[in-house]
């Protein structure tokens, strides 16, 4: 079972709306063929960004809340179905139906098992997650898809 894990922190100005900082860590596969090791994806939407760290170069997300943690699979005898249960549940819809969307619509596309887990560093950064929702996935969704593809650095 052999993995590897890249992660990458999208800032407001890689889009033309503005949007709270998403770091997003993915831990793969590193056989594009297996089918049975899990994608996981790591998601903190908003909060601060602390400083370029200058002995490693790296960018951190400032700390926050586990909100939902959902895990997705697909149906061993009907191909185009997927099975889904949440790991750890909130009251609130949006994060709830952000996790779950984006863990069935990672298994449709990749046909792999996959683990969504989505913090939230504030109150008001998960006011604005309905917003850009969309946006949200798409940047995760097409993340993947670039470290699937084969770099071994984002």
């Amino acid at each position: 079972m052999s993995v590897r894990t890249i992660g990458k922190v999208i800032l407001s100005e890689d889009s033309i709306i503005s949007v709270p900082a998403i770091q997003i860590i993915a831990t793969v596969p590193t056989d594009p063929t297996s089918k049975k090791i899990p994608i996981s994806l790591s998601i903190c939407y908003g909060g601060e960004i602390s400083t370029n760290d200058s002995e490693t170069n790296k960018t951190n997300m400032k700390q926050s809340k586990l909100m939902s943690y959902y895990y997705a699979l697909p149906h061993r005898r009907k191909e185009d179905d997927v099975i889904g249960v949440p790991l750890l549940d909130t009251n609130n819809d949006i994060i709830r139906d952000m996790t779950k969307r984006l863990a069935l619509l990672m298994v449709k596309k990749f046909n792999k098992p996959c683990y969504v887990a989505l913090s939230i560093a504030s109150e008001s950064d998960s006011n604005s997650l309905a917003s850009n929702q969309i946006f949200v996935i798409k940047k995760c969704i097409d993340f993947v898809v670039t470290v699937l593809s084969g770099p071994t650095t984002i």
